[in-house]
């Protein structure tokens, strides 16, 4: 039975921990709770600031005992604020964050807590990369277990394809070493179910070559112009080279110095990618794209990594306001291009945008149910990102980006999402199926196996285990 932590005795969970707690009447209390969404708004009973994995299993098993809630923050950058429980205890790794790597055999090894810039760091200079996402500060814990979609996925897949193995601590504290041939149905249900029945201490992932420089795609066309190239970006998606990985972003123009100062702000189509190939090939391959019709800017070239790595953090800082929302589609006819052009003009905020993934390649031929990330035949995701700065603009921004989430079901066959994006969970039981497809009734008896009581449910979209 779950109850609330108003009369409980911390000071014996405190006793366990080779880490600390972090209490309401602390500085540092307020800090922790304000994880990068600054629309959420919660108050744990306690942090557990963990060390080692034997701090998660003596938290795991005190709020087992006690009958108190708990959630698990890896990195803190869940746009639903998973991480963080009312009245609750959580295992906060934001400090367990370390990275090996094994160049040698292409395995690098990330603690719970570990964010892309993390892994970023300890890989460049083997001149090796994981295929992760793109934002540096966003936590590999969140990001593996919703599937992970990034600027390597067209070539190796997504992030969950590349994790290889797991150290995790179940709901009865018990800690396992996870691949595919030990808890093979669990390392299955972690690969992009989204709804973790354990709280994972360690994520292994393959690597591969990935030298110090990356030719990036950044090409802007005015918005007058979105329709053509959006039909050219279609006739490319359906011969495109795995080696690209690109988003077309529906938003506005960056004010960047070698931009024309009278664009600056103003609506516009934005094709930006990372080409994997031999160095140069992007600016061969995405020439379909630069033609037509003619840009109001091309930035792309051959810089490094790091550049690229950290392309889109100016654009998502922390404690602004976010509302994401996502949708799997087949194709892009001529009306759905109509659609997502006429909502990106009438977002209220002009840091929002309505972005289009390419998705196939490596991505798309693996079998739909060889992980728990399901929609592997699409064409297209949709990533409705309402971004803004002030609480009183919350209700138009949110609004506008449920009213372009129910649009996009009209081009998408089964109404598929991405778990990473999903608004703040309120379709509850539905977003699940939604995202997972065939493969919820699996994970439903994956998670009733490993957690039957429900211990790890806060940091889950729904509950699985009725």
């Amino acid at each position: 039975m779950i109850q609330t932590t108003t009369a409980m005795n911390l000071d014996t969970l405190a006793a366990r921990l080779e880490g600390r707690l972090v209490l309401p009447d602390s500085v540092e209390y307020e800090e922790r709770r304000k994880i990068w969404n600054g629309m959420i708004d919660r108050r744990p009973a306690a942090f557990a600031v963990v060390k080692s994995t034997a701090d998660v299993v003596a938290v795991v098993k005190y709020v087992r005992d006690e009958g108190l809630p708990v959630s698990v923050c890896g990195g803190g950058h869940n746009v639903a604020g998973n991480s963080l429980i009312d009245d609750g205890i959580v295992i906060d790794l934001r400090e367990f964050r370390s990275v090996e790597v094994d160049a040698q055999r292409r395995v690098v090894r990330a603690q719970g807590g570990a964010t892309l810039l993390d892994i970023n760091m300890a890989v460049t200079p083997h001149d090796l990369g994981v295929p992760i996402g793109v934002v540096s500060d966003t936590g590999v814990a969140g990001l593996t277990l919703g599937g992970g979609l990034g600027w390597m996925m067209r070539k190796y897949g997504t992030t969950s394809d590349n994790l290889i193995g797991a150290e995790v601590v179940t709901a009865q504290g018990e800690v396992l070493q996870i691949n595919e041939d030990q808890h093979g149905d669990l390392f299955w249900a972690l690969r992009g179910g989204g709804n973790s029945p354990v709280a994972v201490t360690r994520f292994d992932y393959r690597a591969y070559d990935y030298g110090p420089e990356l030719d990036l795609v950044f090409v802007i066309h005015p918005i007058e112009q979105a329709h053509e190239a959006l039909r050219a970006f279609r006739e490319f998606a359906k011969t495109a080279p795995d080696e690209i990985s690109m988003i077309a972003v529906l938003g506005p123009v960056p004010p960047a110095p070698e931009i024309d100062e009278q664009y600056h702000h103003e609506d516009c189509l934005i094709f930006v990618g990372v080409w994997t190939g031999e160095p140069g090939g992007g600016d061969r391959a995405l020439a379909p794209l630069k033609a037509a019709p003619t840009a109001i800017a091309d930035l792309s070239g051959r810089v490094p990594r790091a550049e690229v790595e950290g392309f889109f953090d100016p654009d998502y800082p922390k404690g602004h306001r976010y509302y994401w929302k996502s949708r799997y589609i087949d194709g892009l006819p001529d009306d759905a291009i109509d659609f997502f052009i006429e909502q990106a003009k009438g977002r209220p905020s002009v840091e929002s945008t309505v972005d289009i993934w390419l998705l196939g390649g490596a991505l798309g031929r693996m079998d739909r149910t060889a992980t728990a990330y399901a929609h592997r035949d699409a064409a297209f995701g949709i990533g409705i990102e309402a971004n803004w700065r002030e609480p009183a603009e919350d209700e138009a921004n949110i609004a506008w980006g449920r009213g372009v989430f129910a649009g996009t079901a009209a081009y998408s066959r089964d109404g598929g999402l991405y778990i990473n994006f999903p608004g703040f969970g309120e379709e509850q039981d539905d977003l699940l199926r939604k995202a997972l497809g065939q493969n919820y009734d699996r994970l439903k008896e994956v998670v009733a196996k490993y957690d039957p009581e429900g211990i790890f449910t806060a940091n889950a979209h729904i509950r699985v285990t009725e």
